[in-house]
């Protein structure tokens, strides 16, 4: 307090200025205004109690809000990947397939570059099997004749 009794507080109160009645009255006053006291910080702690859960309402209110934000935005985007697997699926359904002409063209390549590897390969050998039998008598390697196998033909050097 500011240096003030409880009495003095008593009597600016009831604006009473008889010290007797005043000193009759202490212990009930005393009790009156601890009563009063003690419902003022009851009533303070109600409002401050309040004041909490209405924040935390407004939080909750506030989160659950963002939340539904969000679901709308992922169910939105969740939308948008289905339409573009079904765009894709449709493009894929209406691109005409290989037309026959291209996939004998490839075949016929294909042979063709076959036939002129085979050619190649003969050709080398026509020219190199000479030379490496030369080299082979030149160092003293013996060279039997050439046998067929599956990879082509092959020589065995002694």
């Amino acid at each position: 307090m500011d240096g003030r009794s409880i009495q003095d507080e008593w009597r600016s109160a009831t604006g009473s200025r008889s010290t007797h009645s005043s000193r009759s009255s202490t212990p009930s006053a005393v009790a009156a205004a601890a009563k009063a006291c003690a419902k003022a910080e009851a009533a303070q702690a109600c409002v401050t109690f309040a004041e909490r859960e209405l924040a935390v309402k407004k939080e909750k209110a506030r989160l659950q809000a963002e939340a539904a934000s969000l679901e709308a935005v992922l169910d939105a985007l969740h939308i948008e990947k289905e339409a573009a697997a079904e765009a894709e699926e449709y493009r894929s359904d209406t691109r005409s397939p290989t037309p026959p002409q291209s996939i004998e063209r490839r075949t016929n390549k294909y042979v063709q570059k076959q036939a002129r590897i085979r050619t190649d390969t003969i050709r080398y050998r026509q020219l190199l099997l000479p030379k490496l039998r030369a080299m082979a008598r030149e160092h003293g390697i013996a060279v039997t004749s050439p046998t067929r196998s599956h990879s082509g033909e092959s020589f065995t050097l002694h």
